[in-house]
């Protein structure tokens, strides 16, 4: 949100205006300024939450995902040992290097989205950088 001066500041040259009307209309928008700030930054906050939530879920999904390799490799190497034969085993061993595969991909699509650049307020910060200039142009 831009700066912007009330309409009778406007119309008159600065040299008009008195030392109390500058620091009040001065203060009036820094409030205003403020509150539209912290509106952004709830708003991108809320938008961050959820995003970690989902990155949650991808990473719970692939935990899920990493038992059950887990328990078919088990399974496996338990068909191995009581069969002496491949068929029942090489088929329970390719099951849970395929799940394996998936828990994998989920894990990583979860923390990659939880990578720290991700969850910063990136537009507060550049409207706040915007509003630092603005002020001191006008200042």
């Amino acid at each position: 949100m831009a700066l912007r001066l009330p309409e009778d500041a406007r119309r008159r040259p600065r040299g008009e205006r008195s030392i109390v009307e500058i620091a009040s209309d001065l203060f009036g928008n820094l409030a205003d300024l403020l509150e539209s700030e912290i509106g952004l930054l709830r708003t991108e906050a809320a938008e961050k939450t959820s995003r970690a939530a989902w990155a949650g879920l991808f990473i719970l999904t692939g935990a899920l995902l990493a038992l059950a390799a887990l328990l078919f490799a088990l399974g496996a190497l338990a068909a191995l040992l009581m069969e002496a034969g491949m068929s029942a085993a090489g088929a329970a061993l390719l099951v849970a290097a395929l799940v394996g595969i998936a828990a994998a991909g989920a894990l990583y699509c979860g923390l990659r989205r939880l990578r720290a650049d991700g969850l910063m307020p990136k537009k507060t910060i550049d409207e706040l950088k915007r509003d630092t200039e603005t002020l001191k142009e006008n200042i």
